[in-house]
Order: C-alpha cells, then sequence, then structure tokens
C-alpha cells in the first residue's frame, strides 16, 4: 500500500504497443467454438498504458489490453518483465486489464478450464501480450510529466443504439430497478459514460481513461479474424480525431450487449448491421462522439487533488463469511467452491457455440449425477443438496464442480459419459485427465486479486470478473459508503473489469435466481456480490490502516510439468 499527502500536479504518461500475435489458426477467446480461429489480423490488438503518480510517491500503472480477459499468468509475466526495469515495484503498483473482445487469441491461460477453452496453452501468445504490455508500462512510465487530471460523465441517449440488456428477466428480479420489458431492454443498464481527462500544465490533451460497460461481441464467432471489437475502435477513432492515448476499460458489462436484432440466416443477434465489421464501427463511433464530448466537458471541472492511494489483495472467494449489513441482516451466508452451471453451456443470443441438446444432456446428466452422489454418503468430494436446496449454490443445477476438480460430481472426469469425439474440448479435457492434470489443483481460480486505486476523490475498484449492471452499481454504492467519514475520503466511483485475473461473473442474488446464463457462470454461489462488498470494506478500512497487512495468499500456479502437458499442439 502506498500513499502520499495532497499536492498541486499529478505527473503521469501514457503509451500504446502493438500485442497482436501472428495468427495460426489458434482458438479465438470467449466464444468457446473451436472452430472459431484466428487465420488473418482485421484490426490489430494494443495495449495502452497510464503510469499515475503524486509528488513524492511511487506510481501506480494501469495497461489496458485488447483481448478477452486477464489471466494471472499475463499479469505475473508483466511485473516481472517492468520489474527487470523498475526492481522495487510491487504488486501494488500493477492494474492489468482487458476490453473482453472476443477476437483476440486464446491460449493465455494457466488454469485448467480456461486453457481448455483455447485447446491447450500457448507460449507465443501470452509472451506476446505480457511483452506489449510491459514496453507500454514501460514506456508510459519514462514520458511521465506534471499535469491534471478531470473528471466529466453524461448519459449516452436512449436511442443510441449502443447496448441493450441481455438478460432483462434477472434485470426485473432486482427489488431496486425500474422493471422495463423486452422491447425497453436499452433502459436496463448504465447509460453513464465516466470519463478522465490527463492534460499537461498548460491544459493540453495527453490522454484519457473512458469507462462505458457494453460487452465486446460485436464481432461475432463466424468472424475468424483478429479484432480489437467495438472498444478497440472507439479508442482508435478518439485517438485519431482529439490525440493522445485513449484507455476505453470495461466496466460492469456482463448483462449489456451491443447486439439487439436478428437477421435472416444468422442464428445470433446482431447490432445495427448484419455485416459484423458495421455494426462493430458504429458502436465504436457512438463511444467515441460521446467521450469527444466529454473530454471537452471536462475542462471546465475542479481538477483532482494530486493524491493517490493503490493497494492489491489476493482474497480466497471460495471462502468469504458475508457481513450481514452486505445481505439485508441475514447470517451464515458464505460463498463456496467454484461451481459452473449447466446453463452457462448454452451461452447466450449473442454466442451460442453448443447444440442445445448438448445443453439438455448435460441438464440431465447434472441431475442423475446429483443423485447418485447423494445415495452415496461417505462419498469424498463436493456437497450434494438436492432440490435447490443448496445455501450456497441455491438453484444452480451444477455440471462442472470445477473448486472440487470435478465434472458431472466425478473426480474421475476421463470417465464422464460424453465421448471424446462429441467435442474437441471434451476430448482434451479428458485425455487431460488421463494424465492426472485435472486432479492436481481447482479447475478454475480460487484465489484472485481485488485491488483499489484513488486518485484525490475519485476510486477505481478492480476485480478479476463480469458483473452484471446491479452488481457493479452496488459495489460502486458499497465502498463509496465505506469511506463515508474517512480522511480524503472517495466521491465518486468507477469499477474496472476483467482485470488481474479471472474468475467468472458476478450477478445480484436476486438475478441468480433465475439461473441465465450469468448466473450459471457465478461460480462462487448466490451470496458472491455481497462478498464483494465486505471483501471491499474491509480494503476500504486497511486504507486508512497503519496496522500491518496480513500474510499474501498465494493464487493456484502450475509446475512445469503441468505446463509441458498443457502446451497446445503446433500450427
Amino acid at each position: 500500500m502506498h500513499s502520499v499527502t495532497t499536492q498541486d500536479l499529478f505527473k503521469f504518461g501514457f503509451a500504446k504497443r502493438d500485442i497482436t500475435p501472428p495468427p495460426r489458426g489458434e482458438m479465438l477467446f470467449g466464444y468457446v467454438d473451436p472452430n472459431h480461429r484466428a487465420h488473418a489480423v482485421s484490426m490489430p490488438l494494443n495495449a495502452r498504458a497510464v503510469v499515475i503518480e503524486a509528488p513524492g510517491a511511487r506510481a501506480v500503472a494501469v495497461v489496458c489490453l485488447e483481448i478477452c480477459s486477464v489471466a494471472q499468468a499475463v499479469r505475473d509475466a508483466v511485473l516481472d518483465r517492468v520489474r527487470k526495469e523498475f526492481p522495487d515495484w510491487s504488486e501494488d503498483d500493477l492494474v492489468v486489464c482487458a476490453t473482453h473482445t472476443h477476437c483476440a487469441p486464446g491460449g493465455h491461460y494457466h488454469d485448467v478450464l480456461y486453457s481448455i477453452a483455447s485447446l491447450g496453452w500457448y507460449p507465443h501468445v501470452l509472451e506476446r501480450y505480457a511483452e506489449g504490455a510491459a514496453e507500454a508500462v514501460i514506456a508510459a512510465s519514462r514520458a511521465m510529466k506534471p499535469g491534471r487530471i478531470r473528471f466529466a460523465e453524461g448519459k449516452i441517449a436512449d436511442e443510441k443504439p449502443v447496448a441493450f440488456n441481455r438478460s432483462i428477466s434477472a434485470w426485473n428480479m432486482n427489488p431496486d430497478v425500474t422493471k422495463f420489458t423486452f422491447k425497453e431492454r436499452n433502459r436496463a443498464l448504465d447509460r453513464v459514460m465516466r470519463h478522465y481527462r490527463f492534460e499537461d500544465e498548460n491544459g493540453g490533451f495527453v490522454g484519457c481513461v473512458n469507462d462505458f460497460a457494453v460487452h465486446c461481441t460485436s464481432m461475432h464467432r463466424d468472424q475468424k479474424v483478429i479484432h480489437a471489437d467495438n472498444k478497440g475502435v472507439a479508442a482508435d477513432l478518439m485517438e485519431k480525431e482529439a490525440g493522445g492515448v485513449c484507455l476505453f476499460i470495461q466496466g460492469a458489462a456482463g448483462d449489456v450487449s451491443p447486439n439487439f436484432q436478428r437477421f435472416k440466416g444468422l442464428v445470433e443477434t446482431r447490432g445495427t448491421n448484419r455485416d459484423d465489421l458495421i455494426s462493430t464501427y458504429d458502436n465504436g463511433r457512438i463511444q467515441a462522439d460521446v467521450a469527444k464530448t466529454l473530454n471537452e466537458d471536462a475542462k471546465a471541472s475542479s481538477p483532482l487533488e494530486a493524491y493517490v492511494k493503490t493497494m492489491i489483495e489476493y482474497v480466497d472467494l471460495s471462502r468469504v463469511e458475508v457481513d450481514p449489513r452486505d445481505v439485508g441482516g441475514k447470517t451464515d451466508c458464505r460463498t463456496g467452491p467454484a461451481v459452473i452451471g449447466a446453463r452457462a453451456i448454452l451461452g447466450t443470443d449473442e454466442g451460442m457455440p453448443t447444440p442445445k441438446i448438448m445443453f439438455y444432456l448435460a441438464n440431465v446428466v447434472s441431475k442423475v449425477s446429483d443423485v447418485l452422489a447423494w445415495v452415496r454418503p461417505k462419498r469424498n468430494g463436493s456437497p450434494v443438496y438436492l432440490f435447490g436446496r443448496d445455501p450456497i449454490q441455491g438453484p444452480k443445477i451444477g455440471c462442472i464442480q470445477s473448486g472440487y476438480s470435478e465434472v458431472f460430481r466425478s473426480a474421475a472426469i476421463h470417465r464422464i459419459i460424453f465421448p471424446d469425439f462429441v467435442d474437441p474440448l471434451i476430448g482434451k479435457l479428458k485425455s487431460w485427465a488421463r494424465k492426472n492434470i485435472t486432479s492436481r489443483r481447482p479447475l478454475t481460480p480460487q484465489i484472485v486479486p481485488i485491488q483499489l486505486v484513488q486518485l484525490g476523490r475519485a476510486v477505481w475498484i478492480i476485480v478479476p470478473a463480469e458483473f452484471t449492471t446491479m452488481s457493479g452499481i452496488r459495489l460502486k454504492q458499497s465502498v463509496l459508503a465505506d469511506y463515508a467519514g474517512e480522511a480524503n475520503a472517495a466521491t465518486q466511483a468507477m469499477l474496472i473489469g476483467y482485470a488481474n485475473s479471472y474468475s467468472g461473473y458476478v450477478t445480484t442474488p436476486e438475478e441468480y435466481q433465475r439461473q441465465l446464463y450469468e448466473g450459471a457462470s457465478t461460480h462462487f454461489g448466490q451470496w458472491t456480490q455481497p462478498a464483494y462488498q465486505t471483501l471491499f470494506r474491509r480494503m476500504v478500512l486497511a486504507l486508512g490502516s497503519t496496522a500491518a497487512r496480513p500474510v499474501a495468499l498465494v493464487p493456484s500456479r502450475p509446475t512445469a510439468e503441468e505446463l509441458e502437458w498443457m502446451r497446445a499442439a503446433e500450427l
């Protein structure tokens, strides 16, 4: 944790580097479709970095990668490279986030299930992402000069076809929202764009950090090209038309889609046009135009106080006791080891890589597996509750008990009922199970980093997950309430998702009960979102304390032998 007293000016620098791996037919990460592969580059991928420091203090870097999500392996590799230039940099000093494009190559994960989603890990992809990100951070650090940070926010008009709630029935489960119909789903989200303008001592524009939550899925799985999607388009347009380096980070986009209509002959929902390249440009154009307006509006705002605090903490999301204040006074609410629901297999209306018959089969097999496990009371492994009575996972029908290294309640994954030839991903998973790779550690991360960066009275809340709109709003409200009464208390909040690691979705407890895609993908159960409130409350208190920090938890990492087994076939 690092902090400084208030001064007049920050110091900051921006930089941008290309991170596009040469396409060799790697699986593109996001849709989990073995046929969605990189055969060409339609739009290059970039890492954009800003390094910020207050006088007399250490710096904090935020580097935004145009990839689907950040693996712990990527964060580790970026920090290792930065430390070669700046040996005193700590974990606190770095934020690595992603825009969530689904058209960037995968293979950068060392976690079993996410590595399976790319049919293995590709060393050249991980190296390209980490090297470019580190170069951007180092270059930004060397470019630091005095300047001011100003803030503006504004709503994107409802009629602008930029964002739509893709799970409207789950949204309507929340007691603290306005209920909307399916046709009104463009209003069932946070349409406010938040914009931080960075300018030099003379008021000249240097760069920006912009937040508007919308999935980077304007490009679909039938596009077998590398592309930075709508956030990449927005950043590119802003840089060409306003100058500087522009980070269009991703916020609470878990239930927010750029797609809203269907075209004859196309399975998934699309954006403004049946041609994805046109839709992607249109969406990015809307974001860039609003950002340019806010960039001008920010000139009239008071600059942020040059005050910096930053802190990162590794937490075990599988064992959080939730503060009763975060669940309406209820007691004994807690999270548990990760479980992925059968409904997640079906995907969403904008990405449905799995045939419905596979979902129905998985649903049936999951229920049968639960019953068989329940009648074997001495069985080791994940606990079994029938009829949705699980106090942690609630109504979820689990098919992958990833926190227990099980599939369909069995650690003998190579023996699951689906044969290898049904799907290449199943074949790969079973082949790794035969080598005992799947039994050595959880299939998905349980210990992950959460982080706070405070700039003046603004706080950036950094999470390793996909928060739905209302999950994000509740977390921001909770963090700001926790700051109340503190010296130099934050009064405005921005959420940065898909950052530092990845641990699935986070819905509100009410949304979770619907068990749509987002709820089924909320790994740690129905109390995950309030658990984050509890964890960040502790962090806010720790930021204002001089007490020693607790011993850091260590995330799961593979051995060299496991990595060699997990290496993807050469392309």
